[in-house]
């Protein structure tokens, strides 16, 4: 019998214990608003951006951003120019729909997601890192159990010289 207390015992204190942790990985706003700080004051004015965005299971798609004076001047979609959908043209360097892949969007809109989750009463599993001296965003996970998306992000930053 006490055997079997133990084993229900453990099994409590063992799920309580994940659930603990499973939350203290979360990230919190405080933590991505001082990443973005980071970022502000120490992220490089031109780098080289290249993430991997992979949508549930399906293919992952590999994004590199050319950034110059922190405006975007090129994107390409796994290896090919990103594209203006009505004219099939790529886009001219620093267009308007380019900077909507740069570091500091990135950020913004991990911060859209965690704010409009928060307003709708939702818990979405949300965990990131980001590079201690940057701020930069290194990798990002985002999981709605209800809509069964998932969402994972790597990132890599490679400072460019000025031209």
């Amino acid at each position: 019998m006490w055997f079997f207390v133990f084993i229900v015992v453990a099994s409590v204190g063992v799920a309580g214990f994940m659930i603990w942790f499973n939350r203290s990985l979360q990230l919190k706003p405080e933590q991505l608003e001082a990443a973005m700080q980071r970022w502000e004051e120490h992220g490089p004015s031109n780098y080289l951006m290249t993430f991997t965005k992979r949508i549930n299971r399906g293919e992952p798609d590999t994004f590199v951003v050319k950034v110059r004076a922190r405006k975007v001047v090129e994107v390409r979609m796994n290896g090919k120019p990103l594209r203006n959908e009505d004219t099939e043209q790529p886009f001219p360097a620093g267009h308007d729909q380019l900077q909507y892949y740069s570091m500091d969007r990135l950020l913004r809109d991990i911060e859209r997601f965690i704010q409009q989750d928060a307003r709708d009463g939702k818990k979405i599993y949300n965990v990131a890192t980001f590079d201690k001296d940057t701020g930069a965003l290194e990798t990002y996970t985002r999981s709605d159990s209800v809509s069964r998306q998932h969402v994972r992000e790597t990132v890599k930053i490679e400072p460019l010289p000025v031209e």
